[in-house]
């Protein structure tokens, strides 16, 4: 309990990201994929997640044209 009460006050993660087994959606290609295994990318001051490198680079590509 004692450990309970002492862990509940810290801060862990940013509570806007999702959790590593959270299932999210590619933007560019629509695959869902864990949180945890996608690659992310802050555009435009949001974080994005994408399943591969490609598609992070064109939806950069996309979002500045």
């Amino acid at each position: 309990l004692r450990r309970t009460i002492q862990d509940w006050g810290k801060k862990e993660n940013d509570p806007a990201l999702p959790g590593k087994d959270v299932m999210i959606q590619d933007p560019v290609c629509k695959v869902y994929i864990t949180a945890g295994s996608a690659i992310s990318e802050k555009v435009g001051g949001q974080t994005y997640f994408f399943c591969s490198r490609d598609c992070a680079n064109k939806f950069q590509k996309e979002s500045t044209t």
